[in-house]
């Protein structure tokens, strides 16, 4: 029977990993189909069997040219972890997944039952779940494979043996568009078996997965490097010795794993006397999403230097979406403590092609604020705000300048997200009020009942008048320009 290559690829695109592997069976035409929906998404992490899956495909004549995204898994398996930590690891890890009914109330295998029966009671120590299991055949075999894993990923990483093999397989990749670098294996089984790399779909869940990323800056204030650097060094100088541009790339996109700011305030670790090589490796970028961890502490006290963020932004003139998730932190008073604008945007740079940004966990000054959006992105469509605290002036005035100057088509404030001000004075007004209001106009949302619309007017007065000259400036040179 003869279907027309339209109907085939609507059917494939719309089937799961097994249905394509299926799929390719059936013939030339369908395998060729299929293997480029299966092969869209690859994985590679400095392990065995995800190594030796991702050189089977990039030393694939065919298969190589299937591959859009890569994904990079910097988890990692500990060296020298012990028995003990493992099997306290191993009960938060099945706790997780008893918290999302899985992997089911029963399991063919009784062991299984009895360990995540002592896990659901919660009755137990550390140290008398470690004397009841440390020498139980599904600890024991579970330790061993963690062991074996971090052995190998050990060598791999420091003999360059990983970083040689990436740099050769991405030289071959010459369709690829984008790279996510994370830092955390799915808690959930049915996720593992479609978003993850070849070892996370077979792996037992009742095994301890790898080490996630975890900011401490109190560890990282030692000679180990914080979490996620190393690999984010590795991905930077692969994609630089390749000569592979990208379009776009990602940390933390789908995790809540994000990376060390300290990244940015670091050199090159592979490197020590290079600075600029993620300057040379997405500088040509026109989407970057990353996500910074946060802390126990302030973010910006343990970490009061990430002037290469700046850079590193400001180098990429041609970004049409940014995805920017700052470091969420509290000081011992429990107040919010977050990166500010100076600190993370350059001043003096203009972003033409940027149409779409989200910015979580941000503080800023009211003109700081104005002048970013609506002077350093004048083309910026799409806005999406998260936490952000105004250290001086007020978001009045804000509200009334996103109104008068902007030309969003889209504005979201997220509903579980504060602004606030004079320090962490919350601004007492419903998210979806100043949406509405920015985009559509109408009463702005701060005035009493007893003043007329116009006087959201007099908001306006309460910025920089420079700035407000400035604004005032480009909104005529677009009605001219308009009409």
């Amino acid at each position: 029977m003869h279907f027309p290559n339209e109907l085939i690829l609507a059917i494939l695109e719309s089937s799961g990993r097994h249905d394509l592997k299926s799929a390719r069976l059936v013939c030339k035409t369908w395998c060729s189909y299929a293997s480029g929906f299966l092969f869209e998404k690859i994985y590679v992490a400095p392990n065995r069997v995800d190594l030796e899956v991702f050189d089977a495909v990039t030393q694939h004549p065919i298969l190589s040219k299937c591959v859009r995204h890569l994904v990079y898994d910097g988890s990692e398996f500990v060296p020298d972890l012990s028995k003990r930590s493992y099997v306290r690891d191993l009960w938060f890890q099945t706790s997780m997944l008893i918290d999302i009914s899985e992997p089911g109330p029963y399991s063919p295998d009784p062991q299984i039952n009895d360990w995540a029966s002592d896990v659901s009671r919660q009755g137990f120590s550390v140290a008398e779940v470690v004397a009841k299991w440390k020498d139980q055949p599904l600890v024991n075999d579970g330790y061993k494979e963690y062991q074996d894993h971090a052995v190998y990923q050990q060598i791999a990483l420091q003999s360059g043996d990983f970083v040689e093999s990436l740099v050769q397989g991405l030289s071959r990749l010459v369709y690829l568009e984008s790279v996510d670098l994370v830092g955390q294996w799915p808690y959930s089984v049915r996720t593992s078996l479609w978003l993850s790399t070849p070892l996370a779909r077979k792996w037992n869940p009742f095994h301890c997965f790898p080490h996630s990323w975890y900011w401490d800056p109190e560890i990282n204030d030692s000679e180990e490097l914080p979490d996620g650097m190393l690999h984010y060094w590795i991905i930077t100088a692969a994609l630089v010795r390749a000569q592979r541009p990208i379009d776009e790339f990602a940390i933390g996109r789908d995790s809540i794993a994000g990376i060390s700011p300290e990244v940015f305030e670091r050199r090159d670790p592979l490197r020590p006397s290079i600075l600029g090589l993620d300057i040379a490796a997405f500088s040509g970028l026109k989407r970057l999403h990353l996500r910074l961890a946060g802390c126990e502490g302030s973010a910006p006290d343990n970490c009061d230097n990430i002037e290469w963020l700046s850079k590193l932004l400001g180098s990429m003139h041609s970004l049409r979406r940014l995805d920017l998730e700052l470091s969420l932190s509290y000081t011992e008073e429990d107040y919010l403590s977050l990166f500010r604008c100076d600190q993370v945007f350059p001043q003096v740079t203009t972003w033409k092609n940027l149409e779409a940004m989200n910015l979580h966990n941000f503080a800023s000054s009211a003109t700081n604020l104005l002048r970013l959006l609506l002077i350093q992105m004048p083309n910026l469509k799409n806005l999406g705000l998260g936490i952000t605290q105004l250290l001086q002036g007020d978001w009045e005035s804000v509200i009334e300048c996103f109104k008068q100057f902007n030309h969003f088509t889209t504005f979201k404030i997220d509903y579980d997200s504060i602004l606030s001000y004079n320090g962490d004075e919350v601004f007492e007004c419903d998210n979806n009020t100043i949406t509405e209001y920015i985009l559509h106009g109408g009463r702005h949302p701060c005035l009493s009942d007893d003043q007329p619309a116009s006087a959201s007017e007099a908001y306006i007065l309460e910025i920089d008048s420079a700035l407000r000259d400035r604004l005032v400036e480009i909104k005529s040179s677009r009605t001219h320009v308009a009409t």
